[in-house]
């Protein structure tokens, strides 16, 4: 189990970190993916993002936290397999 003095330094770190600028500058395909119930990333910024990207795709599970590929495995893994179709 990682210490929670690790956890902590993480967390203080992603709390100031912000690449929204540079997010918005990828030229390559970038699908954003959301969980609706998600404390750390809430999901209205998804509609922030989409409004400051262009081309991006987002994507938010219902059901969900932070871990949709835990808790909405099955419709984690159908969204993968469709961008590889």
């Amino acid at each position: 189990m990682p210490s929670q003095k690790a956890l902590m330094l993480g967390l203080n770190w992603l709390d100031s970190l912000d690449l929204r600028q540079q997010l918005g500058e990828l030229s390559m395909p970038v699908h954003r993916w959301y969980g609706r119930l998600d404390g750390l990333v809430p999901v209205r910024v998804a509609k922030e993002l989409d409004a400051r990207t262009c081309g991006h795709q987002s994507h938010v599970f219902q059901d969900s936290s932070h871990a949709p590929f835990i808790t909405e495995q099955s419709g984690f893994i159908y969204k993968v397999q469709a961008l590889v179709r």
